[in-house]
């Protein structure tokens, strides 16, 4: 009896920390299987919506946060643009103390090693670790990220579509981290179907790059180049490549007590590669399945959640990079449109509301700057610059009383 456990999570990432969080919130009995010693380091930006955790989580994340943002920021075409969004929505974290600081509210076994078997059977499921302890639960949540040894047994045709990218932690001279510390910066250069970032933490800057159809070796070049143009020496910085698996077409993830979430499940965006939210979303409806007694309701309710999302996604990324200067230019500075970016990032909105929303806007936009430009030339560039506060300023306000209501 002490190797059964009501559920058993493999993997204490973001999406299999959250799992056992909720799980254990109904006092169930929960093992966590993790291969690495805790914290363990995991290549990722970091980006989080606040707005998001507080919705989900009813603790503060204050701990573990590097860096709040109050903007974004795009490159492309030589045109350095900053879009501001709110403070207090947005943040950048360090995977290895985010996931661990889940994990650490959450009343679980755990034990590192790692599984080299599962067996399903009508009632049970039983899993057999590299150190020869077999233990056995009425569920288990695969959480052992893109290459999931539990996915490839349960769903041997399921093959991921991964994009390759390359990641690193680079400390800096104070005055380049200033240029990068207000925000996460997304470079639109030489790859076509991809971009760099450089994310800011506390002491130092997450830069990375990923596309589609390139290699590692070329990928490197181009992360070492950019990166060197902007004064960022990856000389002795160690680079570490991955896959992220993101979620094109539609795969299965459960069976009948199996369930996946996260990286294993695919659940990736295929626009920005952004990981976390979807990874906690799925440990929560996969707890949320596995508590009300009706695991056969989790992928309809991933469908519901979080893949129409990525549907969306996957409709603006075909529309997005062959004519990705031109949406840049049209559409980021747009401040009817830029209003619904943090929706994005906490799962409010999706990608295509953004781009459908960015072209419905465009007139009222473009003739708002004209009005402006006129205003500069008769009255001075104060007369223009109160014009456009005071119109994207009721805008805002307005927007923000329609979400409270």
């Amino acid at each position: 009896m002490q190797n059964t456990y009501d559920v058993i999570i493999v993997g204490a990432g973001a999406g299999g920390s959250s799992t056992a969080y909720f799980l254990s919130q109904h006092n169930l009995r929960v093992l966590v299987i993790e291969k690495c010693s805790l914290p363990r380091y995991k290549a990722c930006g970091g980006g989080v919506s606040l707005k998001f955790l507080n919705r989900i989580f009813p603790f503060s994340f204050d701990p573990v946060i590097e860096k709040q943002v109050d903007s974004l920021r795009y490159q492309f075409l030589g045109i350095d643009l900053v879009v501001p969004i709110p403070q207090g929505e947005m943040a950048m974290v360090m995977r290895d103390q985010f996931d661990n600081f889940i994990l650490s509210h959450t009343t679980c076994d755990l034990l590192q090693a790692s599984v080299t078997r599962v067996v399903e059977s009508s009632d049970l499921v039983s899993v057999t670790t590299d150190q020869q302890q077999v233990f056995y639960s009425k569920y288990l949540v695969a959480a052992d990220g893109v290459n999931s040894l539990i996915r490839k047994h349960i769903f041997p045709d399921h093959i991921p579509t991964r994009i390759p990218a390359i990641e690193a932690e680079v400390i800096v001279p104070e005055s380049i981290y200033q240029n990068y510390c207000s925000g996460p910066t997304f470079i639109f250069s030489k790859p076509r179907f991809g971009y760099l970032w450089i994310f800011p933490k506390k002491h130092s800057l997450s830069i990375g790059i990923a596309s589609r159809g390139l290699h590692g070796s070329t990928l490197k070049t181009i992360l070492k180049q950019e990166m060197l143009t902007r004064g960022i020496s990856l000389e002795n910085v160690p680079l570490h490549g991955h896959t992220i698996p993101v979620c094109i077409r539609h795969n299965r993830l459960a069976t009948k007590r199996i369930f996946l979430v996260g990286d294993a499940a695919s659940l990736v965006d295929p626009l920005s590669g952004e990981g976390i939210r979807p990874a906690i979303l799925s440990g929560c409806l996969a707890s949320q399945a596995i508590i009300s007694g009706n695991p056969l309701s989790y992928p309809h309710q991933v469908d519901r959640q979080i893949r129409r999302h990525f549907i969306a996604s996957t409709i603006v990324s075909y529309l997005f990079y062959p004519l990705r200067e031109l949406c840049l230019l049209l559409g980021a500075p747009n401040p009817f449109a830029s209003q619904l970016i943090t929706q994005i990032i906490a799962g409010e909105k999706t990608s295509l509301d953004l781009f459908l929303w960015s072209i419905l806007t465009l007139p009222v936009y473009l003739t708002t700057e004209i009005i402006g430009e006129c205003l500069a030339l008769v009255r001075g560039s104060k007369a223009r610059d109160a014009f456009l506060d005071n119109v994207y300023g009721y805008f805002q306000s307005e927007n923000q009383q329609t979400k409270k209501s």
